[in-house]
């Protein structure tokens, strides 16, 4: 359902995105009301795991205190996201390429 259609219903849709960048964002009747990355709360660049934190943030914008009120949940994929950008660093880092063979000959 396209935006526009969403103006005319009162719905609410969290977007959680878990992989480079973990954020939420929140849609409520089509309007963007929230959206923020987990690192604004862990003060932690590039911080990699499950963003709560944001959720919570988001789910409270809309004076939500779980995700009952929630018509709908909005998960990212994109689970080779940064692949070819973090192929192309142990390329051409110095070092980089020999200590990731040394990580998985070790039995990482």
């Amino acid at each position: 359902m396209p935006l526009g259609g969403l103006r005319n219903r009162r719905m609410s849709i969290i977007g959680i995105n878990v992989f480079h960048g973990d954020a939420a964002a929140m849609l409520s009747s089509g309007r963007l009301v929230a959206g923020v990355e987990e690192e604004r709360f862990t003060h932690v660049k590039h911080w990699a795991g499950f963003p709560e934190r944001a959720i919570r943030h988001c789910l409270g914008e809309v004076g939500a205190n779980s995700l009952d009120g929630i018509d709908a949940i909005a998960v990212s994929r994109q689970p080779f996201g940064g692949l070819s950008r973090t192929v192309l660093a142990m390329l051409f880092r110095k070092g980089c390429l020999a200590r990731g063979r040394r990580t998985l000959s070790a039995g990482w």
